[in-house]
């Protein structure tokens, strides 16, 4: 199961667009094989270099603070927070 433990930046504006790499673990490398959600909203541009590191483009979202959780193969992160939170204002 992939888990979501930190985020940088975690936070950003409403129209989304913020390049945001995640690490943690469980991750499958490449960029199909890992999905982002900030909240129900799904990230774009995900690339996982490893299975600790990806890069993404968060999505657009009202504002206030969404658990971002990564999806692998049906399995979902569960909440790591404070790491997987993100925040948009």
């Amino acid at each position: 199961m992939p888990t979501v433990t930190g985020l940088s930046p975690s936070a950003g504006p409403r129209s989304g667009g913020t390049t945001v790499t995640a690490t943690g673990s469980g991750f499958a490398p490449g960029t199909t094989g890992t999905v982002f959600k900030f909240g129900t909203a799904k990230a774009t541009a995900v690339h996982c270099s490893s299975t600790t590191t990806c890069t993404l483009i968060a999505p657009a979202h009202e504002a206030g603070t969404v658990e971002v959780r990564a999806t692998v193969n049906k399995l979902t992160s569960g909440k790591e927070a404070p790491g997987n939170q993100f925040t948009y204002s």
